[in-house]
């Protein structure tokens, strides 16, 4: 069995279809508020494509954590990060992957 590594361009090309398909299914909103620049994306329309991953029993609620975080992405350049995952994942819920982000916006976090 000839068992080969798969060429980047392969996998370039699959996450380009992959994301020409979630762009035409989800939309990405833009946020221009003063200062505050970026994107973000409705959880409503995010989860449908979530919870067929999540082993539900009819009628059960879904829990959701969200988290925020501002992070430094060059010498000046700022940028605040929204994010949530499903708690009804078990471990999984630890794992990266698991991370959904909803907004990016240009700008450090102020409390």
């Amino acid at each position: 069995m000839n068992v080969g590594m798969v060429r980047d361009y392969l996998i370039d090309q699959a996450r380009t279809e992959v994301n020409h398909e979630m762009d035409k299914r989800i939309d990405l909103t833009e946020i221009k508020a003063g200062a505050i620049v970026g994107g973000y994306q409705k959880i409503q329309q995010l989860l449908p494509y979530l919870l067929p991953t999540v082993d539900l029993k009819p009628g059960q609620e879904i829990h959701l954590k969200l988290e925020g975080d501002g992070r430094k992405v060059g010498k000046t350049k700022k940028q605040t990060m929204m994010s949530f995952c499903l708690l009804d994942q078990g471990k999984k819920v630890l794992e990266p992957d698991n991370r959904h982000v909803l907004s990016i916006t240009l700008g450090g976090e102020s409390y």
